[in-house]
Order: C-alpha cells, then structure tokens, then sequence
C-alpha cells in the first residue's frame, strides 16, 4: 500500500488514502478484496487489493528480521485477558521499529469484532496511562472481542462501531489491560532501549545539570517545599547493553514453575485482587497461537486465570480465587501444555500450585504522573503527607534533532517532559535553540552563558509549577469523583503551553532582576 513515488495528481493520493483508512478500520477480513476505479480520472493505476492491516502487517513480519519494518518477536507477540463475565480476549501487540515512516500505521489499542474495529482507547493510552513515551506513534494493540459474552459484548460495542460504551465493562477491560501492558517486558525493554538514544544524544555537555539543581535546591528549601523535590536526580539513562537474543523452539523441551520451591509452589492471593505465576521455557513466542501445530494449554480449575502472556522463554499467567472463595481457602490449580508432538508420546507437561485466599487488599490509588511513591512519608497522624517529586533529568535538544519524530520541535517550542522510569519524576528536553532564546542571545553581550541558564532552568522550573497545580487539581477532583482523581497529566498538553514560556521567561527575569535598582530612587523620593 502507499502511493507511487511519481503520482501523476492527486486522485492517486486519495484513492489510496481511502484504502488506508479502510484497512485501518478492517484489521482482518476473511478474503481480499480488489478495489478498481472506474470514473475519468487519470492517474498511474486504478486498483488495489484491500486485505486488512493485520495481514499487510503479517506480510512485512515474515522478512528477514533486518529487512523487516516491525521490531524482533513483535510483528506481532501474542497475549490474552480472560475476565469473568466478559469473556476471554486475546490481543496482538505490533511495535513498528522506529526508522520507519509510522503516519500511515494505525497505532493506539483498538477493539474488534471479526476483524472490524469497533472502538478504541483514548489516544493518549500508551504514553500517558503506560507511560511508554517512545512507543505511542509505533505500537498497534488489536483486541478481539469476538469471544466476549454476547450480551456484554452488545452493550459494549455501540452500534456507531466508532466507540465503546463507558461503563463498568469498560473500567475493567481498561484495568486489566493497562497493567497487562505496562508489565509487558517486551514493551518496557524497547521503551527503555529508545529512551536511552534520546537521551545519550541530548546529554549536555556544559555542565551538569544534576548536581546543580541539587545546590539549588540546598539553597533554597522553601523553592524545594513548593514544587515538592525530594530524593536525588536522576542520572540512569536505561540499559547498558543490548539484551541477549532469545531464540525459542518450535517445540519446547520443557515447560515449568520458575523457581519452583522444593515443597512446591504455594501462593497467598487477596480475594479482590490476582496472584502472578511465572513459568520458565523454551517454547518460541508465538507456540501458543501460530497457525500450523500450535500448542495447547489448560488451567483446572477453569476461568480462574485472568491474564497470560508469553515472552522470551517466561509464560506468565496472572490467577485469582474463585468469587466464593473465602479467607484460608485452599486451591490446587493444575496447568496442562501439549503440543502434536507432546501428544504422540503422551508427555504434557504438567505443573501444579496451591492458591491460599487472604484477607482483601486495600483500594491504595495510584499517584500522579510524575510522583515518586517512596517519596509518602507518614505525617504522624495515620495519613500520608502530600507525594514528592524527583528532582528532574533536563537534557538540551538542539537544531539538528528537532526533525526527530520523537521531538516535533520548531522554532517556537521550549520543551518536551516525559515521565522517568517507573513514574520517578520527568525528563525535560529543552530546546536550546528556541527563538527567542536566540533573540536574548544576540542581544547579550557578555552574558551569553547565563542567559542560556535563565532560560533553560527558568523554563522548566515553571513548567514544574505548572504540574504541581496540575496534581492538586487532580486531586481534588479525585475526591468528589474517583475517575477524574485517576486520570493521568496530559504531559503533551503542558510540554505545547510550555512555549508561551519561552517567549517571555529571560526577559522576565533580566526585568526583576533589575527591578530593586530601578525602584531605589523611587522609594527614597517618596
């Protein structure tokens, strides 16, 4: 699919535009359709075969992992939910690697029923709510409902087949599957790797940024109490090292418990929550659901597994009790993994655990984006005192990276934030070659380098004011109603209003900074 690098008008471009909108709206379709134009119009060809984003997708997997578009084990890696009353819901995830043109790839979490998309998430679900900032424009997550329960799935899916119904099926698909992903190694390793590119490429090399905030915030523990710093900056940039490519056998050698006490497995599970098993093998990614002699597993008791997935030799499997189970119960669950060739030598593996219910866990909310949770230190009265921040990673952007995808910057833009890891805090990447910055710059005669320092900690220290209000406003509206309070910061939001900032903030502080000198004659004459 795509247009022709020598289009003759634009009828071409829009015939083909329209087929990709269709393909991103049929991910699957049982036969290929070809689709020819017959008006006058003149244009290079007429037709074109529309077949379904998934098998386009499928087709560009089946290259050689070099040649292909889409990252190693990911073209696509294959999980499910399993949710009681709902129904089970398997999903494909793709990672489109980041080299490649991503304007035309469908990405975000999208629902479909046999093969037509029937609504999605918000569009912000992977970077806001996952919190993967550098895979929102290359990730495709296709949810098939075609197993719900039919009388949840109709409530579900609207007959628009834009949108889904915001309802209580709706906050436990979004739950389940937001920890389901964000746990996602796969995810989380490329994440990371992609997070460690950015910012060893925008390392400054002036000065160290860390160590200076933390004198400035020695120095002055009112601005520290205000914005709510605490904890040192941080300084990780991801991993060091690539990771070890896995290489999985079309049919595994073995199939158990990780770590498996020599006792056997016994695990405490809260009644109103799950209880996370790991398996170790050496079954290839996709055993469970390739197309040819895929492998079978079965959970006895049944319907008691609420989520799985299978990664780079771990199988993890997430359980809970069943709904009349009580405090002290015990549960022997028995897990079943065959395979053609399993079956011809009566060999499954088998591997059995003991569930134990325990007492309901407590409701805790999740914090803020940005907040760092060790930060919750007791007030001395049974609650907790407000939660901290981490002291930010700023790193510069400059001219030459603003094309990356990743930045988008102009002229104009001041800075883009991110979440750290694991929601630590935020990375700011400032851009040093805003145009106003510049201005300021020429105008300057010998004050070049502290110029750049006002704008550069100017900017983002009142883009921290701004969060901060953020999470208290966020908080407030939490307590009249618990959906707003656990909405996450639109950080792409405040990284565009940003830009207001750098127009005005080195003028700003040039104008106060003088200001005492100025109103000194005034004060006296009056």
């Amino acid at each position: 699919m795509g247009c022709p690098k020598n289009a003759g008008d634009g009828f071409e471009c829009g015939f083909n535009g329209r087929c990709r909108i269709g393909e991103r709206f049929l991910h699957s379709i049982p036969l290929p359709l070809r689709i020819s134009e017959t008006r006058e119009y003149k244009a290079n060809y007429y037709s074109t075969t529309l077949s379904g984003i998934l098998a386009h997708v499928s087709q560009e997997g089946d290259e050689d992992e070099s040649a292909s578009k889409f990252e190693s084990g990911l073209n696509p890696a294959y999980g499910e939910l399993n949710l009681t009353g709902i129904g089970r819901l398997p999903y494909r995830l793709f990672l489109l690697k980041e080299e490649y043109e991503s304007s035309n790839f469908p990405h975000g979490v999208y629902f479909t029923l046999n093969g037509q998309v029937h609504g999605d998430l918000p569009a912000n679900f992977i970077t806001t709510t996952l919190k993967f900032d550098y895979l929102g424009r290359h990730l495709l997550v296709s949810v098939d409902c075609t197993e719900m329960d039919q009388a949840v799935r109709e409530d579900f899916l609207m007959a628009s087949r834009d949108r889904v119904r915001r309802n209580e099926v709706y906050d436990e698909i979004y739950g389940t599957l937001r920890d389901e992903l964000r746990e996602h190694p796969a995810l989380r390793q490329h994440n990371a790797q992609r997070k460690k590119k950015r910012l060893d490429e925008t390392l400054s090399k002036e000065e160290n940024a860390g160590d200076y905030l933390q004198e400035l915030l020695k120095s002055d523990p009112t601005l520290a109490s205000i914005l709510g710093f605490g904890g040192n900056v941080i300084s990780t940039t991801g991993p060091s090292s690539e990771p070890v490519p896995f290489t999985g056998r079309e049919f595994p050698t073995f199939f158990r418990i990780a770590k498996e006490p020599k006792g056997g497995l016994v695990k405490n599970c809260p009644l109103n929550r799950t209880v996370r098993v790991d398996f170790d093998t050496d079954a290839a990614n996709g055993y469970f659901e390739r197309p040819t002699c895929p492998g079978s597993i079965t959970f006895e008791p049944p319907n008691l597994n609420v989520s799985t997935h299978l990664w780079d030799g771990k199988f993890t499997v997430k359980f809970q009790m069943p709904y009349d189970a009580g405090v002290g119960d015990k549960l022997k669950m028995r897990v079943t993994v065959t395979d053609i060739e399993r079956d011809t030598k009566s060999e499954p593996f088998i591997s059995e655990f003991t569930m134990v219910g325990s007492n309901e866990a407590e409701e805790v909310p999740l914090p803020p984006s940005g907040v760092r949770p060790p930060g919750n230190k007791p007030s001395g009265n049974g609650k907790h005192s407000t939660p901290v921040y981490a002291s930010p990673d700023i790193r510069e952007v400059r001219r030459p990276q603003w094309d990356d995808p990743h930045f988008k910057f102009d002229e104009y833009s001041a800075l883009k934030i991110e979440n750290a890891d694991e929601g630590n805090g935020f990375i700011f990447f400032v851009n040093m070659d805003n145009q106003f910055l510049i201005n300021e710059l020429h105008k300057a005669k010998d004050e070049g380098a502290l110029v750049k320092h006002w704008f550069k900690y100017g900017v983002v220290l009142s883009a921290l004011g701004i969060l901060k209000e953020l999470q208290r406003l966020q908080q407030e509206a939490g307590k009249n109603d618990e959906e707003k309070g656990d909405e996450d910061i639109d950080l792409e939001s405040v990284s565009k209003f940003c830009a207001g900032l750098g127009r005005v903030v080195v003028p700003m502080i040039r104008a106060l900074h003088k200001g005492p000198a100025v109103l000194a004659p005034v004060a006296v004459g009056a």
